[in-house]
């Protein structure tokens, strides 16, 4: 990659190497700072870019605070992976694709084995693997890499270490208790989901064995139908608060994927329960 000098002192290649050094200055606890630093951008940028397409304001990511570390994890490994390559930016860009894949297809099997829930599926999305990584998003992070490599970490390290010692550690004392806050909320958050999930899942498995003993022909009490026509009804409101499409727990107004999935099975269920309620009403529809 040629050296861009149309700004006066403005180099991509030279700003690029120079910020080698600089990483060498950096201690552990500066690692873990621009991990919450990289968090921060990360979210301002993915927030602005959903409440764009979204026409408002949607609060972004797994926690609460205005941090989505999956960022600053990808940061700190194009830091420490990629700077290294700089006078060669197609290595930069394959390993950015590489790397940046691997930390987004890890964190989404990781977090559906914690919590027994697909945060994000991009299932529709043309050439992804499994659901959690996409060419249009392996796309996304390839320009990113070259943004970050090449524009973004000279600028950020040149202010980053002109800022007092004792000035990053409170920085840091302090970040990191909110984040600790924040990672305990958004966990029970998350443990509610996949409680629910399991719920749901009971829930089907109930409506389907009742299902199963009518086509069987064996003995079903219309209780049972009423019993799981109270469970469905306390299904739909326990995570919807009182107004139509407002959520108790935020991780269903952010992720779509999980109200999608929630409202799939429940309106299977839903079907298959009123197809059930047919063998146990007269011509009139009451109960028998």
């Amino acid at each position: 990659m040629p050296n861009i000098d149309l700004i006066p002192g403005f180099s991509i290649i030279d700003n690029a190497v120079n910020a080698i050094p600089m990483l060498g200055q950096l201690k552990f606890f500066d690692y873990v700072l621009t991990f919450f630093m990289y968090s921060i951008v990360g979210w301002c940028m993915e927030t602005s870019y959903c409440s764009l397409a979204g026409g408002k304001f949607i609060n972004r990511g797994f926690l609460t605070g205005p941090m989505c570390p999956i960022y600053g994890t990808g940061g700190l490994v194009f830091s420490l992976a990629l700077s290294r390559f700089a006078h060669r930016w197609y290595v930069v860009l394959l390993l950015g694709v590489v790397l940046a894949d691997i930390v987004e297809y890890l964190t989404s099997y990781i977090m559906e084995k914690l919590f027994h829930a697909r945060w994000w599926d991009y299932t529709h999305e043309w050439l992804n693997i499994n659901g959690r990584i996409c060419l249009k998003h392996t796309f996304y992070w390839g320009i990113a890499s070259l943004v970050y490599i090449y524009l973004f970490q000279y600028y950020y390290l040149s202010l980053y270490l002109q800022i007092p010692q004792k000035i990053r550690y409170i920085a840091l004392a302090v970040i990191f208790c909110i984040f600790i806050v924040d990672l305990i909320n958004a966990a029970k958050n998350a443990m509610d989901v996949k409680q629910f999930k399991a719920k749901l899942a009971s829930f089907s498995g109930s409506v389907a064995e009742l299902k199963n003993k009518l086509t069987g022909a064996k003995p079903a009490e219309n209780e049972n139908v009423s019993g799981l026509t109270k469970q469905l009804h306390e299904l739909r409101t326990e995570n919807t608060a009182s107004k139509p499409g407002k959520y108790k727990n935020r991780m269903y107004k952010v992720y779509g994927n999980l109200r999608a999935s929630s409202e799939r099975t429940l309106n299977a269920a839903e079907e298959l329960l009123a197809e059930i309620k047919k063998h146990f009403t007269d011509d009139s529809g009451e109960m028998y």
